[in-house]
């Protein structure tokens, strides 16, 4: 597997054999990598450290005039060389070195953004020898930052660098085209966005037949029992808890009692929420820019209770767009989560368990909304996966064998690889609302998203009709279904998905379980970030109560 051991670590090294353009001579060469160009003459290296180029980066091989001008070289033809397919090529073939024909495209269209059945010019042949080894310790391609990012700095100085450096590089993939494909895709975008009822239909159950959809209103549960409804609800004003240092706190459920006697405000906050006495708060966090905001505390049922903030200020935003894949398990995760839960664990492990002994307490329950939700899932499955962190990431030695910890979160933005969340993880329950939009944040479906907008905008079929246009923007789905051309990731454990909706014009709310690859998609409408709101969710699981 191309994950294993980190084997993606390769010194890459590429010598020009031959190279045939019709109609051109003396042309100069360059190699682009994390939109980083680079001149050279016969052969080049670089290196590949981090998963998230292999994943999502191309090796592009330039051949260029110099202009006479100031406007800039022009591009007369290059070559794509997909690192992911090469890694897994030398991996299967056990092969140091390999020579590779070519085919080089007109220079402009591989500068245009990729788009459904895009063509390309052949212009001539380009025969390349390409050698691997392990790189040096020395070596680190990520580190050697370019030059305008210290042009930048004077800019972003009161932010910190190292988040930006990598907002930046991967914002390059995402950019990736000229500024008439960013055209294109707003208009995509909009063209979508105005017909996103038809394009992604949500099956209201208001028919007699039997529906195609799988997910159809009819197919979700109107009861999900009033013992398991109460239960939900008291995890989500667990998870209101944690904003008790936001800026803007009451979007969350309604507090449950009135403690106007505590002079601090973020106490208050959340004794109003979690029913429980101040002297049950173990800690309240404001949040920094290496650490979310949470709450510790004791709840009635005896358990540790840790909740952790979603986004609600600058440094949160720089955290969720800190949104590259580094390899965890034998898979990958969203590379922002994973360094919060492991800086949290490193620094408050030892306080939870010495408070968890003095209370003879075993039991711990990790919730969150939105970003901290995601957090908390974690830290679950770091603490679960203990032996592998112990000598990497996590600086603890202690025993957790004899803890019980539950998970329930909220409006959770996905987290994992394909492949981990096939596990089955019972203790995790995620439940998320009708269009909730973070449901199906990652990096490799919002390139799925950018694809489709600019591939509709491309599409003839734009202006011939609207059925044709729907079946157009259905075939790029379907194209970018079975490609699988972007890693996605994905939430683990039970996933359940609540709609609203009417019956003999009464409204009601549905529930049900749904599998993780239902949210790998994003979908827009005009919900779609109202919905993530955590009240949506509190209104639905009260309904849910009452009507059982």
């Amino acid at each position: 597997m191309l994950f294993k051991e980190l084997s993606f670590k390769r010194s890459i090294r590429v010598k020009l054999i031959s190279l045939k353009v019709a109609n051109e001579d003396n042309l100069l060469s360059a190699y682009v990598m994390s939109n980083v160009r680079t001149v050279f003459i016969d052969c080049f290296e670089f290196e590949i450290e981090h998963l998230h180029q292999v994943l999502f980066e191309s090796l592009k091989i330039m051949f260029f005039k110099p202009s006479a001008t100031l406007i800039g070289d022009y591009d007369v033809g290059g070559v794509f060389i997909n690192l992911k397919l090469l890694l897994e090529y030398f991996d299967s073939s056990n092969r140091s070195a390999v020579t590779f024909d070519l085919q080089v495209f007109k220079g402009p269209e591989l500068s245009t953004a990729e788009y459904f059945e895009k063509k390309y010019t052949t212009i001539g042949n380009l025969c390349v020898e390409i050698s691997h080894s392990k790189p040096s310790i020395a070596s680190s391609m990520m580190s050697k930052k370019p030059s305008f990012f210290g042009k930048l700095d004077w800019i972003f100085e009161q932010f910190n660098n190292k988040y930006m450096a990598k907002i930046l590089c991967l914002s390059f993939q995402i950019q990736q085209g000229t500024l008439l494909c960013r055209i294109k895709a707003i208009l995509g975008f909009l063209a979508i966005q105005l017909f996103s009822k038809k394009i992604f239909p949500n099956c209201g159950g208001n028919h007699k037949d039997e529906c195609a959809d799988p997910y159809c209103f009819k197919n979700y549960n109107l009861l999900i029992g009033k013992k398991n409804a109460r239960r939900l609800l008291k995890a989500l004003y667990y998870s209101s808890a944690a904003y008790a240092t936001s800026a803007f706190p009451n979007f969350g459920p309604k507090k449950l009692r009135n403690m106007n006697g505590i002079a601090d405000s973020a106490v208050r906050f959340v004794l109003e929420r979690a029913l429980i006495s101040e002297s049950d708060i173990v800690e309240i966090h404001r949040g920094s820019l290496s650490s979310v905001g949470f709450v510790i505390f004791f709840d009635p049922l005896d358990r540790l209770v840790i909740s952790f903030r979603g986004s609600c200020c600058r440094d949160d935003v720089f955290k969720i767009l800190d949104a590259g894949y580094v390899p965890f398990l034998h898979g990958f995760a969203h590379e922002g989560f994973l360094a919060l839960a492991i800086n949290f664990l490193n620094e408050k492990i030892s306080l939870i368990l010495a408070e968890m002994k003095k209370r003879r307490c075993t039991s711990i329950l990790f919730t969150g909304h939105s970003m901290g939700g995601a957090i908390g899932i974690m830290c679950y499955l770091i603490l679960k996966n203990m032996p592998k962190f112990r000598s990497k990431q996590l600086d603890f030695n202690g025993s957790i064998k004899h803890l019980k910890m539950t998970v329930i979160v909220f409006s959770v933005p996905p987290i994992l690889s394909k492949n981990l969340v096939k596990q089955h993880y019972p203790e995790i329950e995620v439940i998320n609302y009708e269009s909730d939009v973070v449901a199906r944040l990652s990096y490799g479906s919002v390139l799925d998203f950018k694809y489709l907008c600019v591939s509709v905008s491309f599409a003839k079929e734009l202006f011939s009709g609207f059925n044709k246009f729907l079946g157009r923007v259905e075939m790029i789905r379907e194209h970018i279904r079975k490609s699988q051309m972007h890693e996605k990731l994905y939430c683990p454990g039970k996933i359940m998905h609540i709609r609203a909706g009417t019956i003999e014009s009464k409204p009601v709310f549905k529930c049900r379980e749904v599998s993780p690859e239902y949210f790998d998609e994003i979908r827009v409408d005009m919900r779609s970030i109202i919905d993530h709101l955590m009240y949506k969710v509190g209104n639905a699981i009260k309904y849910f109560i009452n009507e059982q």
